[in-house]
């Protein structure tokens, strides 16, 4: 989709590449941060459709950025997906704290203005999926 802005925010270059080469496949302008302030600047600069934000990052945390991003009029219409770690370890039951923990964070994440959260490790037909999700409830682009 032709001037479809989407900002990644996060530290980690692996996983950055991973998420810019599927949105690039899928035809939006990629910008990328990787941390809380430098992503504040780049968002109100290029003004986003999509930010997609790691709610761990270094300095300020992703939940922060979000609750900035929402609070400030020239970005407050863009629409947050956060990136969050999954606590599943697999053939591993989970612990009820570590079950309590992954609740709070994501009830923090909706609490600070996120539309959408996905986990890590993210998978590319996932992420399409949302983005364009996002971008159709916001009244840009198609399904």
């Amino acid at each position: 989709m032709a001037n479809v802005r989407i900002l990644i925010v996060d530290e980690r270059r692996s996983q950055v590449g991973l998420i810019q080469a599927v949105l690039q496949r899928d035809g939006y302008e990629v910008y990328m941060a990787t941390d809380g302030t430098e992503g504040l600047e780049e968002a109100r600069r290029i003004k986003p459709h999509v930010a997609i934000v790691n709610a761990v990052l270094p300095g300020m945390s992703g939940y922060e950025v979000c609750r900035q991003l929402k609070s400030d009029p020239v970005t407050a219409k863009t629409a947050v997906l956060m990136l969050v770690a999954s606590s599943e370890v697999e053939g591993e039951a989970l612990s009820s704290e570590r079950i309590a923990a992954e609740v709070r964070n994501r009830l923090r994440a909706f609490d600070v203005g996120a539309l959408d959260l996905i986990t890590e490790p993210v998978k590319a037909t996932d992420l399409s999926k949302r983005v364009k999700t996002l971008l159709w409830s916001g009244g840009i682009g198609e399904l």
